[in-house]
């Protein structure tokens, strides 16, 4: 008969169930299942935060001093789907679609890679979102989505644009960074439309704002500006009271007549 020790006392199958309701096993439960959450929460964190290895598929120790291209079933795989993700457009979505449900339902493992893909598609090929959007609900897996979006959000709106000697190259790296800005609120934009998020429009608006306040940059006080348009334009009822206030200020005090127009565009005056 097997036997558990708890306690400096042995319990075995007949008297388990007197253990498992004991106060004192439940109160040392209770400590261990707590300090295990938090440090699964701050593991999760990590693991999160981690960018995937798009091209894990081709690690491998070669011996040979001649390097071959790996051509395995992945890579094939990989861009098979993202030959089919470029080729959408209003008149072939429907059969690539279906097409790249099937290929995704074949390697499952894969769907992080590819939602990563077709998310900073999205990001990039603005004018196909809502397409983009309707493969995401289809393939939408573990909460896979919202991860991403927390990542994106991090790299547009915390990280700082790194200082380049060149002024053309830095100058390059800020208009990159508007478009992935505008890009990515779309995105977020059609996906809370969806239902497929929640909470990202308000986070983003907030932050604009609160950058806004701070910016003495015209150029990122444009940034900012253009990204609440866009989400205002498809999701009006964000548009309060408050924010008009706000933008009813800026356009009064600001000496920039671009960032005074662009602000009568987002009220429509």
């Amino acid at each position: 008969m097997d036997f558990i020790e708890f306690g400096n006392i042995l319990f075995n199958n007949q008297n388990l169930d007197e253990l498992l309701i004991s106060s004192k096993f439940i109160n040392q439960y209770d400590q261990y299942k707590n300090s295990v959450d938090i440090n699964i929460i701050n593991l999760n964190n990590f693991l999160d935060n981690i960018d995937n290895n798009k091209n894990y598929y081709h690690l491998n120790i070669n011996k040979k001093k001649i390097h071959k291209k790996s051509n395995n079933d992945d890579t094939i795989f990989l861009k098979k789907v993202n030959n089919l993700i470029n080729k959408i457009t209003e008149k072939t979505f429907l059969n690539i679609k279906l097409e790249l449900i099937n290929l995704i339902n074949e390697k499952n493992y894969l769907i992080s890679l590819i939602i990563e893909n077709i998310i900073e598609i999205s990001i990039m090929n603005k004018i196909y979102i809502h397409l983009y959007i309707e493969i995401l609900k289809d393939i939408n897996k573990n909460n896979e989505i919202n991860k991403y979006c927390n990542k994106y959000f991090n790299i547009f709106f915390n990280e700082n644009i790194e200082k380049n000697d060149s002024q053309y190259l830095e100058l390059c790296n800020i208009n990159k960074r508007t478009d992935n800005i505008i890009g990515f609120s779309l995105l977020i934009s059609h996906l809370e439309k969806n239902n497929i998020i929640s909470n990202f429009i308000d986070q983003i608006i907030k932050k604009c704002f609160n950058e806004i306040l701070n910016e003495s940059d015209d150029i990122k006080y444009y940034q900012y500006l253009l990204s609440i348009e866009t989400i205002f334009k498809m999701h009006s009822n964000k548009l309060n009271k408050d924010y008009i206030l706000k933008l009813n200020e800026i356009k009064l005090n600001h000496k920039s007549s671009k960032i005074r127009f662009k602000i009568m565009d987002i009220l429509n005056d």
